[in-house]
């Protein structure tokens, strides 16, 4: 006689494999799933903490770029204001000059008095270097009497200098038109 428990499966231990079969099925699903969630949501963290990191480093270089900018424009501002200050000085050193000059000029003209025809001084002078020639504007003025003649005379530029550690003279005369 046959039992009937074993031959629909083998009794108890058939029934137990059968349930523990069935367990192992469910844990295996079950952790199959847990691990493809866990991937699934840590996989879409790692893509988002990749373009983040991407960005920083974006946001790194640009900032790089931004203070070797600043520093090459905090140096250009600091030669500008040396190239600024050796004008000033210069400037300043040129008005000393030029008062000193006046100082001499209205010393000389006390000492030379005006003849019967008056004296001319120099009231203005203006010149600027126009490529190999100088233009100049000259303001002359004359105290003399009102019936006095017009003033007629010749003005003349003489340039004193070095060359080759020799002092010279030179007339400046006027430019001549090439024919």
């Amino acid at each position: 006689m046959t039992q009937p428990s074993t031959a629909r499966g083998g009794g108890f231990s058939g029934w137990l494999v059968r349930g523990l079969s069935r367990l192992m099925l469910l844990l295996v699903v079950f952790a199959a799933g847990a691990l493809a969630m866990h991937f699934g949501m840590h996989a879409g963290e790692h893509a988002d903490l990749q373009a983040r990191q991407s960005q920083v480093e974006s946001l790194q270089a640009e900032l790089a770029r931004a203070q070797a900018d600043l520093a090459a424009r905090r140096s250009e501002a600091e030669v500008q204001a040396g190239t600024q200050r050796v004008l000033q000085d210069k400037n300043a050193e040129l008005q000393q000059e030029l008062g000193r000059t006046r100082d001499q000029l209205a010393f000389y003209e006390q000492l030379i008095p005006p003849g019967p025809a008056g004296a001319v001084a120099v009231r203005a002078f203006d010149i600027q270097a126009d490529g190999e020639f100088l233009r100049y504007r000259v303001l002359l003025t004359r105290n003399a009497a009102p019936q006095a003649e017009p003033f007629k005379g010749r003005m003349r530029f003489v340039a004193n200098g070095r060359s080759h550690g020799k002092a010279v003279k030179i007339e400046l005369n006027p430019p001549v038109a090439s024919a």
